[in-house]
């Protein structure tokens, strides 16, 4: 409705700025086709500057911008009672009958409210009627022939505004159900956020285990088809960045499909190793969408961590997900490759690879999904890209876990300025303390 209620106030605009500019134009007009005409004083004089005084108080003014259609209504009212005195004084000259059948018609038009119409019409048929029956004035036939049109506009506008109201009536509760079925999806999808929050690490397991440390999680939607996660098994801590196909509902939905799968693969299955967790997790999502008769290639891409506490190794497998360690003495990035596969189905898989990770005290480990990199934005609305990515990790490298957060995130959204986000963005950064 509030659509609506915006052109009825760009037509009252309108109006008002019509009723400025022609009020003089058409006093020039029929002064100069009628000389003898004459017309009420001082009311072209008053009208124009107050209908501008509307305009500009429309914009100004939130009281007047609620109330236009009632001032509207007055102002209505008082320029037919100024076209009645026009028609009354020039004993009705053709071409005052015509602007007053131009007022009407164009007047008639404003109208966002049934009651308000039936108001103004109920006022104009009392002026008529009481201006017919005070006056006398020759050329009877000519009177006649006016009221009769006159009134015949009238009973045509009623009817087009009828119909018109009934029409608004009916887009009014079709954009009523609308509204109410968009909020029983958004509050399922809300709901859904919650439980799939449910899934994710909780912050107590983070910072045990990584206290200088930040994940910077923007999904694109409500849901998301990204996320991250992490595991203790043993003397082993187990952690990962995944970004599962789609976004929004279809990618949260998978996302639960994979997480399971890598759950069940450690719980179930008692693999530590990231690469046996990675093969293990691609046979239990494709057993999972192998139940439907429709071929399911979806899945995921995926960084995967182990760590041994007790002896230090630190292990990384990928699935089309990479990593970078900012060497903290360096001011370099060191990229550990992933396997050109997914976790899904795959014409050509293979085993995934177990890649050692060497890193020194202070250095910065990062996982991280496309989101980012695939962000389109900046002056020439191009990608962030990789290189621009590891251009800002080494510029922070300084910076405390939090400050690197909110710059990533502060470079991201200049970045993106008023273009729509892409994908589901996750970074989880690890300062190796």
């Amino acid at each position: 409705m509030k659509d609506i209620k915006d052109q009825y106030l760009a037509i009252y605009r309108l109006l008002l700025f019509l009723l400025a500019v022609m009020i003089p134009l058409f006093g020039l007009a029929f002064a100069y086709g009628n000389p003898e005409a004459v017309s009420p004083p001082l009311f072209k004089e008053i009208l124009a500057p107050v209908g501008i005084l509307i305009l500009i108080a429309s914009y100004k003014i939130s009281w007047v911008k609620r109330n236009m259609q009632s001032i509207m209504l007055v102002l209505y009212v008082v320029v037919v009672v100024w076209q009645l005195f026009v028609l009354k004084m020039n004993k009705f000259n053709p071409n005052n009958d015509m602007g007053f059948l131009v007022v009407i018609s164009a007047i008639t038009v404003g109208f966002e409210s049934r009651k308000i119409f039936i108001s103004f019409i109920s006022i104009l048929f009392v002026l008529m009627a009481s201006f017919v029956m005070m006056n006398e004035v020759e050329e009877g036939v000519s009177k006649l022939i006016f009221i009769i049109t006159v009134f015949s506009v009238l009973f045509i506008s009623f009817l087009v505004n009828n119909r018109k109201f009934k029409a608004e009536s009916s887009v009014g509760e079709f954009t009523a159900q609308l509204k109410e079925k968009n909020k029983e999806i958004t509050d399922s999808i809300s709901y859904g956020k919650r439980i799939q929050n449910a899934i994710l690490p909780n912050k107590g397991l983070v910072n045990k285990y990584f206290p200088d440390s930040f994940v910077l999680y923007k999904p694109k939607d409500i849901v998301a088809g990204d996320f991250y996660w992490m595991e203790q098994v043993g003397d082993h801590i187990l952690f990962a960045v995944a970004d599962c196909t789609g976004h929004g509902v279809p990618g949260a939905m998978v996302s639960v499909v994979c997480n399971g799968s890598l759950n069940r693969a450690i719980r179930e299955f008692k693999l530590t190793a990231p690469g046996a967790i990675l093969d293990k997790t691609t046979d239990l999502v494709i057993e999972a969408f192998s139940q439907s008769d429709d071929m399911v290639r979806d899945g995921m891409d995926i960084s995967l961590c182990s760590w041994n506490l007790q002896t230090g190794d630190f292990w990384f497998a990928g699935a089309n997900n990479p990593i970078y360690l900012v060497k903290g003495k360096e001011k370099k990035i060191e990229t550990f490759s992933a396997d050109k596969q997914p976790i899904g189905q795959f014409d050509k898989r293979k085993p995934f690879t177990n890649v050692k990770v060497d890193f020194e005290k202070n250095d910065t480990l990062y996982l991280f999904t496309d989101g980012m990199v695939d962000q389109f934005g900046g002056p020439k609305g191009k990608k962030f890209k990789h290189k621009k990515f590891k251009e800002l990790l080494l510029s922070i490298n300084h910076r405390t876990s939090k400050e690197k957060k909110s710059d990533i995130d502060t470079v991201f959204e200049k970045w993106r300025g008023e273009m729509e986000q892409v994908d589901d963005v996750c970074i989880v950064g690890i300062n190796m303390v």
